[in-house]
């Protein structure tokens, strides 16, 4: 796929997350092989590479198990080869400890074949991380 198409696929992806509350495009998109890494130490739960689709499905069952997303935005996607980039922000509560979460964020997409390939998320996790470690 060339970068445009590349940016259309992710863009649509995230436009029916985001608008309609529906992950199903992502989760179809996804190779059967695809990984995902978040940046938050690997002594919590979130804190290591998740692989194959039912594993991506843990990553977010956990995720909605101590997070509840409030707002989400994309500012930004940036198309480069076989990577598109998303730029954003995130608000939401800490659901172990009821604190606020407010970060910006990137995502890094990969994509081979048509499918997701790979997706790296890069934030401040730092009151999720201290939540998981009790303070």
């Amino acid at each position: 796929m060339s970068e445009a198409e590349n940016l259309q696929f992710i863009k649509g992806i995230y436009d029916a997350l985001i608008t309609k509350g529906d992950p199903g495009p992502f989760f179809e998109a996804l190779a059967d092989d695809a990984v995902l890494r978040i940046t938050i130490p690997s002594d919590t739960p979130l804190g290591r590479e998740f692989k194959g689709k039912e594993d991506l499905q843990r990553y977010f069952v956990e995720l909605d198990r101590v997070f509840a997303l409030e707002k989400i935005t994309i500012d930004e996607y940036i198309a480069r080869g076989d990577k598109v980039t998303l730029l954003g922000f995130e608000s939401g509560t800490v659901k172990l400890n009821g604190k606020t979460l407010v970060s910006e964020w990137a995502g890094v997409f990969t994509v081979a074949d048509g499918k997701i390939s790979s997706v790296l998320f890069i934030e401040d996790t730092s009151e999720l991380t201290a939540a998981y470690r009790g303070h």
